[in-house]
């Protein structure tokens, strides 16, 4: 798949990379690329057509500093507001 096709499966949106025609993010496939999951698998799981994932594998190699730096930020994020969440719950709790 060459660069202009990538580009036009793969958009830039205010969320970040997106696949083009629905909301789910290059960020949002990247905990199965990492956890070593198949491209069909992804494709079935996420809904997606070959070419788009294949798109989402090509934006990520081709920019792998990039995407990798914005999605440890969002797994910190993340971390975080889980660990906020689970206090609040603490403290609402009937239980002790």
């Amino acid at each position: 798949m060459d660069v202009q096709e990538t580009e036009a499966l793969i958009i830039e949106t205010p969320r970040g990379p997106t696949i083009a025609g629905n909301r789910i993010t290059v960020y949002s496939i990247m905990d199965y690329i990492k956890a070593g999951r198949s491209k069909y698998y992804i494709g079935t799981i996420m809904m997606l057509t070959p070419e788009q994932v294949d798109a989402v594998f090509d934006y990520v190699e081709e920019n792998r500093e990039q995407v990798e730096a914005a999605y440890a930020r969002i797994l910190k994020r993340e971390a975080e507001a889980r660990i906020e969440s689970e206090r609040v719950m603490r403290e609402r709790s009937p239980f002790p």
